[in-house]
């Protein structure tokens, strides 16, 4: 059940200035379009100003030297987006789910739950599993021997966490989410005695670990590999979407956004702050810079320095890439003159060779 404040308490909760009235009470959020006299809206983009005038809302957040209609209230906020964030966290609290642990749920005898955690039916926890204070375990999820769960953490059901793992405090794995799966390791087998399969593909054992750090999440169905021999490991603060794949050995930088579709191949290392847009696909032993932005669908297949804004496949710089693009369109009529020219070309040149001027 969501909650309900005065627009003066919403205001003190994000550091904002109150606009008009502030004892109007909100419970809800909503777009311009849906809202209601009880809810609070968000305006950020000056495109989107002109929706004040026919908003139902009761209040709105909005930047610096946008005013409010008099039959609304406001909070004035350099940032509203993350105001409005804020007032989400604040009138809709999450609620949890499963605050002990269901006697249907499988825990080995060697495990270590700490107060208040939550695990639910048809889940299962190997040997040696740590799980800390206030973390919640869905349903039908597994964690793996020898695994470390920190505080506060959510695995969503269907999460499955494999052996010697290692999470944070505060990560969040949504449902699908496969932490620790095998990387893709294989060597070339040479078979001299089956002339019909003269190699197969020998499995190298993967026998590192995953560590995940504080306040990462991680959306539903991304699988994140296992590493050969040493560690894969995501950053403290990093977003991951749904539907990702990072490979074996990849080390992701802090508070980086990684976005659905993209695919990270192995031993990769990726800076802090970067961000990687949808289905994006790195190949092997690249290192990607801190702040670099790599856009959506693009190619990498050399390293990217910080900073740098690409895109395209394969990748290049953002500009360049712009102007390369903007010429495609104009390639029928290049084509054209090209063939015109030809044809203006050949008329100038007698049929032995020599050119009109005798040349």
């Amino acid at each position: 059940m969501n909650k309900t404040a005065t627009v003066h308490q919403l205001a003190e909760l994000i550091s904002g200035e109150v606009i008009g009235d502030g004892d109007r009470p909100i419970d809800g959020v909503a777009s311009p379009q849906n809202a209601t006299p009880t809810d609070i809206i968000f305006i950020e983009q000056p495109k989107f100003i002109e929706s004040l005038a026919t908003t139902q809302a009761g209040a709105a957040i909005v930047p610096d030297g946008v005013d409010v209609p008099e039959r609304m209230s406001g909070i004035c906020f350099p940032h509203p987006a993350l105001g409005f964030a804020r007032v989400l966290d604040h009138l809709y609290p999450r609620q949890r789910n499963f605050t002990a642990v269901s006697p249907q749920a499988h825990i080995d005898e060697g495990a270590e739950i700490a107060p208040g955690v939550g695990v639910g039916p048809g889940a299962y926890i190997g040997r040696n599993v740590k799980i800390g204070a206030g973390s919640e375990i869905f349903p039908n999820s597994t964690v793996g021997d020898n695994t470390k769960i920190g505080e506060h953490c959510v695995l969503y059901s269907g999460v499955h966490v494999y052996h010697d793992c290692v999470l944070g405090n505060r990560v969040t794995l949504h449902s699908g989410v496969v932490i620790g799966s095998d990387g893709y390791g294989y060597v070339q087998e040479p078979m001299p005695q089956t002339p019909d399969e003269p190699l197969r593909h020998h499995k190298v054992a993967q026998i590192g670990r995953v560590v995940v750090e504080d306040d990462v999440e991680v959306g539903a169905n991304t699988t994140i590999d296992r590493a050969a021999i040493d560690e894969t490991r995501i950053g403290r603060g990093t977003k991951v979407d749904n539907l990702v794949m990072l490979a074996h050995n990849t080390r992701v930088g802090r508070h980086c956004l990684v976005v659905s579709q993209v695919g990270v191949s192995g031993s990769c290392d990726i800076g802090d702050f970067v961000t990687i847009a949808g289905q994006a696909g790195l190949t092997g032993h690249l290192k990607i810079g801190a702040r670099a932005v790599i856009g959506a669908q693009a190619g990498i297949t050399k390293d990217v320095k910080s900073g740098a804004v690409v895109f395209g496949s394969p990748a290049m710089d953002a500009r360049k890439a712009r102007m390369a693009f903007g010429l495609i369109s104009s390639l029928p009529k290049f084509k054209n003159m090209l063939l015109e020219h030809s044809r203006r070309l050949a008329k100038l040149e007698k049929p032995d060779g020599q050119t009109a001027d005798g040349s």
